[in-house]
């Protein structure tokens, strides 16, 4: 019985873990328009979306501060070989997006600022 009770709380811990892993942040579901032009981003609540302006269907994750965007999700489903990964912040109706590299998680400088529809 022991041993029955400590794999239930073992995979109630996994589960927990996993799905703080692949969450999503609230503050960023809606639409997001670029200042430079007419991008934008929208943002559903499922994790789906679109990029570009509509032009392309997106896959979106958080994890802490950082933005995971698989665009590519009818090729791959939710397994995304190379998400592009970006730091973010909200503030407000103001969305900051930094490019980071993906195999040192180092921000490389690429600042985008968005604004809430």
């Amino acid at each position: 019985m022991k041993r029955f009770l400590a794999f239930v709380v073992l995979a109630v811990a996994l589960v927990v873990v996993l799905a703080a892993c692949n969450s999503r942040d609230s503050d960023l579901v809606g639409t997001w328009d670029w200042q430079a032009n007419d991008s934008f981003y929208t943002f559903n609540s499922d994790g789906s979306g679109t990029a570009l302006g509509g032009m392309f269907s997106i896959n979106w994750s958080t994890s802490g501060n950082v933005l995971s965007i698989c665009d590519t999700p009818a090729a791959c489903g939710n397994r995304c070989p190379a998400p592009a990964e970006w730091t973010y912040s909200v503030n407000g109706n103001r969305l900051t997006l930094t490019a980071r590299n993906l195999q040192t998680g180092v921000a490389i400088g690429d600042t985008f600022q968005y604004t809430r529809r």
